[in-house]
C-alpha cells in the first residue's frame, strides 16, 4: 500500500511540476483507445509569457509512455507545431510577414522596334490595326490585310523577339451602283436576308438565270455572291441605295432584326447594310443584272440625278461588328517622348493603353517583352498611320509610315514584366517559400485555449 501511495504522489507531483514548468494548463482531459494507441483530448491554455523555445508538453503529463502524434487546432490566427525531439509545443504567427522580393538578376537589354520612313507606305503596305477582345480591351494583337494573305511575323531590331501580325480582309472596299432607267426590267430586285447568326446576312434575288450569281467590287475586285431564290421576299427586306447619303452608310434596309446587317464577299470582307426605318423614303430600290457583261456594274438603280453612285465600305469597322472584336488603327508619333509606349498611339473607344506581347521563342520565360500602344484622343493628328509590309526583306523593317521629317523612327519595348506587382524580370532570382515566423519571446498568449489531440503509447 505504501508503494502505491508513493507512486500516486510521484505522478501527481510530476503533473503539477510539468504544469508549472510548461506554462500550459491542461483541462478537459479525456482518454480513449485508438487501435493499438491511446488518444488523449484536452484543452491547452497558455500563459502571459511565451518561451521562445516552445512550451513543454511531455508524455507523462498525459498519462502516456510516449507521444507519437500531436494535432492542434488553429486558434486565434496562430499555428502550432510539436517538437518531438525536445517535447515542446511551438507557436507561429498564422499570417506571413510582408516580404519584398529583391531583384538580383541581370536586367534585360534594351530592345526597340523600327518604323521605316516610306513615302509610298500606303502602296507598299497595308494599314496596321490593333485587335482587342470586347472583354479584354487592354491586351491586343496586330491585324492587317497582309499582301500575302497569311499571318506573318515582325521582329525587334535585334534578336529573335517578335510578334504575329494576323491576316484579315480589312481594307476599305468600294461598291458601284449603276444608273439604269430600266433597272426594274434589266434586273431583279435585291433583298437582304438575315443568315440566322447575329448580324450576318446574305443577298438574295430571283435572278433571271435561275441560278446563283455575283458581282465584283470596284476597289479590290472582291466577288460578292447574290443567291438565287424564286421567293426572295421571304424573311428578307428590300435593299435601297441612298446616293447622297453618308459614305459607308449608303446601302439601307428596314432590317427585320432592327439592327445593321453585314454580307460577306467570297474573299472574306464584310460589307455593311444600315438599318433605317425610312429606307424607302431616303433611298431607291436596288436591282441585280445577273448577266451584265461588266461584273462591277451589275447592281443597278434608277438614279434621281441620272448618275451612277458608289459606297465606300469601311471594312475594318464592319469586321469588328461581325467578329465581336474591336479593331483600331495604329499611329506613330516620331517626335513623341522616348519613354516606353509614348510613340505608338491609338484612339479607340477604350481609353486604356493596349499591350502587345513580343515573344522570344528561344527563351519564352525570361526574354519576352511588352509593347505598349498608348491611348490618345488626338492620335490621328499627333501621329501618322502605320502600315505593314509583310514581304519586306528585313523582318525588323515591316512597319512603315510616311515620316514628316523623312527619317526612320523607333519605339521602345518594355524592359520588364512584373510578377506579383513588384519584381522585374530578366535572369530572375527565385525566392524561397514563405514560412510563418515563430512568435517572439514573452508574447502574451493567455487568451489562447487550444484544442489538442495526442496519440501515443500507453
Amino acid at each position: 500500500m505504501k508503494n502505491l501511495i508513493k507512486f500516486v504522489l510521484v505522478v501527481v507531483l510530476s503533473l503539477i511540476s510539468q504544469s508549472v514548468l510548461a506554462a500550459l494548463t491542461l483541462t478537459s482531459l479525456s482518454h480513449e483507445n485508438a487501435g493499438s494507441q491511446s488518444k488523449v483530448e484536452f484543452v491547452a491554455t497558455f500563459d502571459s509569457s511565451y518561451d521562445s523555445g516552445g512550451e513543454a508538453l511531455i508524455a507523462k503529463s498525459l498519462g502516456l509512455h510516449k507521444i507519437n502524434r500531436v494535432v492542434a487546432q488553429v486558434t486565434g490566427g496562430y499555428l502550432f507545431e510539436y517538437d518531438y525531439t525536445n517535447n515542446k509545443v511551438l507557436v507561429y504567427n498564422g499570417g506571413m510577414d510582408a516580404h519584398t522580393h529583391a531583384f538580383t538578376g541581370t536586367a534585360l537589354a534594351a530592345r526597340v522596334i523600327s518604323v521605316i520612313d516610306d513615302n509610298t507606305a500606303a502602296t507598299n503596305g497595308t494599314k496596321l490595326y490593333l485587335a482587342t477582345d470586347d472583354y479584354f480591351d487592354t491586351e491586343g494583337v496586330f491585324f492587317s490585310e497582309n499582301a500575302g494573305g497569311v499571318d506573318t511575323r515582325v521582329e525587334a531590331t535585334t534578336g529573335t523577339l517578335g510578334t504575329t501580325v494576323f491576316y484579315a480582309p480589312l481594307d476599305d472596299e468600294v461598291i458601284e451602283v449603276t444608273d439604269d432607267d430600266t433597272a426594274a426590267t434589266n434586273g431583279t430586285a435585291v433583298y437582304v436576308r438575315p443568315a440566322g447568326y447575329g448580324n450576318r446576312a446574305i443577298l438574295v434575288s430571283a435572278n433571271a438565270g435561275s441560278d446563283n450569281s455575283s458581282f465584283v467590287t470596284v476597289a479590290s475586285g472582291d466577288t460578292v455572291p447574290v443567291y438565287y431564290d424564286s421567293a426572295p421576299t421571304m424573311a428578307s427586306s428590300v435593299l435601297y441605295f441612298d446616293e447622297d447619303g453618308t459614305v459607308g452608310d449608303r446601302f439601307l434596309t428596314v432590317s427585320p432584326t432592327g439592327g445593321n446587317l453585314y454580307f460577306q464577299s467570297q474573299e472574306g470582307r464584310w460589307l455593311k447594310v444600315t438599318h433605317n426605318a425610312s429606307a424607302a423614303a431616303l433611298g431607291v430600290q436596288v436591282y441585280f443584272d445577273d448577266d451584265g457583261v461588266d461584273t462591277d456594274d451589275r447592281l443597278v438603280f434608277v438614279s434621281p440625278t441620272d448618275a451612277s453612285g458608289t459606297n465606300t465600305n469601311v471594312s475594318y469597322l464592319a469586321y469588328s461588328e461581325v467578329e465581336d472584336i474591336t479593331l483600331v488603327p495604329v499611329y506613330f508619333d516620331e517626335d513623341g517622348a522616348s519613354a516606353i509606349g509614348l510613340r505608338l498611339l491609338h484612339a479607340g473607344d477604350s481609353t486604356a493603353d493596349i499591350r502587345v506581347a513580343f515573344v522570344d521563342y528561344n527563351d519564352i520565360d525570361t526574354k519576352s517583352r511588352i509593347l505598349n500602344v498608348t491611348y490618345s484622343a488626338s492620335a490621328a493628328s499627333s501621329g501618322v498611320q502605320v502600315y505593314f509590309d509583310d514581304d519586306a526583306v528585313g523582318i525588323a523593317e515591316k512597319f512603315l509610315f510616311v515620316s514628316p521629317t523623312n527619317v526612320n523612327g523607333t519605339a521602345n519595348l518594355s524592359q520588364t514584366f512584373t510578377y506579383y506587382g513588384a519584381v522585374a524580370s530578366g535572369d530572375n532570382d527565385t525566392s524561397s517559400a514563405a514560412v510563418a515566423d515563430q512568435v517572439t519571446a514573452s508574447t502574451d498568449l493567455s487568451s489562447l485555449a487550444v484544442r489538442m489531440e495526442v496519440y501515443g503509447d500507453k
